[in-house]
């Protein structure tokens, strides 16, 4: 079974979207306790690779001095012995096996929560596109592509628009903040924010430095952008925003 999971490592990866490399590491994170709590010792060390566990024996706490002298007859009270095993010798040794799945699990959980979390707060203050997915009492659900969930509160609706949050439309919406949460990752989307004009202007030209200086929400943006920008850049934006009309002063941003 421990070489089972060791053969899923690539295949699990993908599905997280996770690197191989990040989930070998929990792997070797999950048979360490399992393999610490069988022996109720402190300290283990796993190499997915060679399929090798080192286990680490305090002499006159983890094992006796004549057992430890069947491995160093030098050893004395209080010595740490180093005892190799592989992972086939646990094969047969269900509590082993069963705690390693059960760690493992619960630790690419807790990674890929974490990764995600790292990405999803590189794209705060940005704009990115979406999917409502549902529309609750007062919060909308976006579908974001990947496991974490997109959240727009009421309170970061726009009125004008509000007709149009239906299942299934696709948005451009301005990350708020990240939040960690059980089960997973929240992203706090808007609509109504004052930076999400000058978001969508880099989004469509990452090149143009452009901040939101003044927004009426539904109806007008003004912001300041280091260049002259198209006329049909505006349009596209215009269009991203609902058909808001957006107002360009060139100058430093």
């Amino acid at each position: 079974m421990l070489e089972q999971l060791r053969k899923s490592i690539d295949e699990l990866a993908l599905k997280k979207n996770l690197s191989p490399e990040l989930v070998k590491t929990c792997l070797e994170r999950a048979v360490e306790g399992a393999v610490c709590e069988f022996f109720e010792i402190r300290e283990c060390d796993a190499d997915v690779e060679d399929g090798i566990i080192m286990g680490y024996f305090h002499v006159g706490e983890d094992m006796g001095l004549s057992e430890a002298w069947w491995f160093y007859d030098w050893s004395f009270y209080g010595d740490v012995i180093p005892v190799e095993f592989t992972f086939m010798m646990f094969e047969e040794i269900p509590p082993v096996v069963e705690r390693t799945r059960e760690l493992f699990e619960r630790i690419v959980e807790e990674v890929g929560a974490d990764e995600l979390v790292k990405k999803w707060r590189a794209k705060v203050h940005q704009a990115v596109e979406g999917v409502i997915k549902a529309r609750h009492g007062d919060w909308i659900e976006v579908e974001l592509g990947d496991e974490a969930r997109g959240v727009m509160p009421r309170r970061r609706w726009v009125k004008r628009e509000t007709a149009s949050y239906r299942r299934g439309k696709l948005m451009y919406f301005y990350v708020v903040k990240v939040s960690k949460v059980v089960g997973g990752v929240d992203v706090e989307l808007s609509r109504g924010s004052i930076g999400l004009p000058a978001a969508l202007i880099t989004h469509v030209a990452p090149w143009v430095k452009v901040k939101s200086v003044r927004r009426i929400a539904g109806r007008k943006s003004w912001v300041v952008a280091d260049t002259r920008l198209p006329a049909a850049m505006l349009r596209e934006v215009s269009r991203m925003l609902g058909g808001e009309v957006i107002e360009v002063n060139t100058g430093p941003a």
